[in-house]
Parts: C-alpha cells; structure tokens; sequence
C-alpha cells in the first residue's frame, strides 16, 4: 500500500521520503511542482515514487493523491515572512483560503478535517475486510457524521 507524502520538495518531507523508499515502501508524493524533487535529491523516475501534481488548498486535486494510501505524512507548510506571500499564488481556494479575513476558526476547522481523517483512514484502512476504495469512502463517510452530530448539537 502507498503512503501519501506532502511537502516532499521541503527538507524533512524530502527526507521521509528517502527514509520510506529505503523501507521499500511506495510513495505517492504530493507537490505543486515536480521539478522541485530534484532541488532536494529525489529522483521523480525511481522505482516506488509517484509524484500527484497538486496543491493542498485546492480540494480538486486531492481526491486523486489520497486514493489508495495506507497513511499520509503530511509535511507541508507554508513560510512566509509576511502577510502579501500568502496571497500570492494562482489557485483560487488558496487565495480564499489565506484570505485575511477569512475566520481563525475556519482555519482551525479546516486543519481539525485533515488531521481527523488522517486518524479515521489510519483507523478504517487497518480492517482487513475493506478494500482500499472501502476503508477511504467509510473513513470520509464518518468525518461528515462526525461533523452532522456536532452541527446538531451546537
């Protein structure tokens, strides 16, 4: 089974990365731009790497990187030194996403999401009776049920 690697192109995604492929363990990197990987020593073409082009603040792209992994190390992140780098950039939801005014609590909202599917699909993909494509579906499938019950309860 495949581990889905953000932040590949940065220097500890890179090295989880290398650490993944010495195991032996395919990796599907996620990376805005691919000609980055070389920048940090890794060889896209190596056998065990497949590199999905896309961007964490665009929800179209990553449907495609997460289907059929075992288990993500998300590592990217966002440097800046002020306020104009997180508005640059020509993707539409990153530039909603970084907006200014856009509420703290719908960014903590949006890294609670990530972070609880990451331990639903870790939790659901360790069944034996589910396929792949099963443990994803069920594992989304409980983050709305999850977010459902809150909603009511507020």
């Amino acid at each position: 089974m495949t581990t889905l690697v953000t932040g590949a192109t940065g220097f500890i995604g890179s090295h989880v990365a290398s650490q993944l492929l010495e195991r032996d363990e395919p990796v599907r990197l996620l990376v805005r731009t691919p000609a980055k990987l070389a920048d940090v020593g890794i060889d896209a073409g190596t056998p065990g790497i497949e590199v999905a082009v896309g961007d964490l603040l665009d929800p179209d792209t990553l449907a495609p990187a997460l289907q059929s992994v075992r288990r993500i190390h998300h590592l990217a992140g966002a440097i800046s030194m002020g306020r104009d780098d997180w508005t640059r950039g020509s993707s539409p939801a990153r530039a909603e996403a970084r907006d200014a005014s856009r509420p703290d609590d719908e960014i903590i909202e949006d890294a609670l999401s990530r972070y609880l599917l990451e331990r639903l699909l870790d939790k659901t993909q360790r069944r034996s009776d589910l396929s792949e494509e099963e443990a994803t579906r069920l594992a989304v499938e409980e983050l709305h049920a999850m977010r459902r019950e809150r909603d009511a309860a507020a």
